[in-house]
């Protein structure tokens, strides 16, 4: 005899909508770091960042490359279905296929103003910048010299000669970018790490400020995004703007908020005197709920005022600053 299920159990099985998107960030802070005991070298603002183990006259040193992406464009409620990170290689010592490897970095770096320039030799390290004893020149240290970060490797790549190399999507790369969505505070970005065995293996990558925008680092991710479940959108049914966390704050904050419809959207913040003092977000987004951060390490302490617009609608709070 066939059985059919109850209706409430029926009632209980929720449809879920996925409609998939694609999204390309440009890494919005890198650095390179030199191996060197005092951590002297850096290069915060360089145009090429070097991986692998240069050759005996530079004593055989270590190169190794941070890179971090802002992941403000997708709403919380992102399920991340793929992620590829995409370097351009613009020199080679030679042509020999490089075992580089992308790692999860565990603490937070600075990027200051040296410019390594493209030697591979480096440059005297400026205030915050990362180097391979530091997370900010020269007050904060890594807790192991050469950066913290996760041993196993979130994806890997060989790296022959010059051109356009692929980080491709894993479990694990993939885990990074979900668990960096789901806690903005934990996303430290991500060590490049070459061939630290072999002589002369450096390869030298295009970095965020090279002139040639194309060849900058990328993160493509693919995601999707639960329309329905049953008869609850569940999108944000209203425009919202959030107290930001925390508050008071020193230097950086998290401010949330809720848009209903895609559109463009404006997220800035004000002084006392209602000067513009930075301007956080200013582009089209889809609906949904979005977490963006503001650092404001450069910023007087004080209260401000960050007001977002989207359309026709317009909210403004006050946060606090207290250095």
């Amino acid at each position: 005899m066939r059985t059919s299920l109850p209706l409430l159990a029926l009632l209980c099985i929720v449809s879920i909508g996925l409609s998939q998107q694609e999204v390309t960030l440009t890494a919005t802070k890198d650095c390179g770091i030199y191996e060197i005991a005092d951590g002297s070298l850096s290069s915060g603002t360089g145009a090429s960042l070097f991986v692998g183990k240069i050759g005996p006259n530079g004593q055989e040193k270590l190169r190794r490359a941070l890179v971090k992406f802002n992941l403000s464009d997708l709403p919380e409620n992102a399920k991340i279905v793929s992620a590829q990170v995409v370097v351009d290689v613009k020199k080679v010592n030679n042509s020999t296929a490089r075992v580089t490897k992308l790692h999860r970095v565990t603490s937070e770096w600075g990027e200051g103003t040296s410019d390594g320039g493209a030697t591979g030799q480096g440059a005297a390290a400026t205030t915050g910048d990362a180097t391979w004893k530091h997370r900010f020149f020269n007050t904060v240290d890594w807790g192991t010299l050469g950066g913290d970060f996760v041993a196993n490797a979130s994806s890997t790549v060989n790296i022959a000669g010059t051109g356009a190399y692929s980080f491709d999507s894993t479990s694990l790369l993939i885990g990074d970018v979900q668990g960096w969505l789901s806690d903005t505070s934990t996303n430290f970005g991500w060590m490049i790490v070459g061939d630290e065995v072999s002589s002369q293996s450096v390869k030298v990558i295009s970095s965020r400020e090279d002139v040639t925008a194309a060849n900058r680092p990328k993160l493509i991710l693919k995601y999707s995004i639960v329309n329905r479940v049953g008869n609850n959108p569940v999108q944000p049914i209203e425009f919202a703007l959030h107290q930001n966390y925390p508050n008071p704050f020193n230097p950086a904050t998290t401010i949330r908020y809720s848009i209903p419809v895609s559109g463009h959207v404006s997220l800035k913040v004000f002084d006392v005197l209602g000067n513009e003092i930075a301007t956080l977000v200013n582009s089209v987004k889809s609906a949904g709920t979005f977490r963006q951060e503001w650092n404001a390490s450069g910023v007087p302490s004080g209260l401000y005022f960050y007001r977002l617009q989207a359309g026709n609608l317009v909210s403004t709070k006050k946060m606090l600053l207290v250095k």
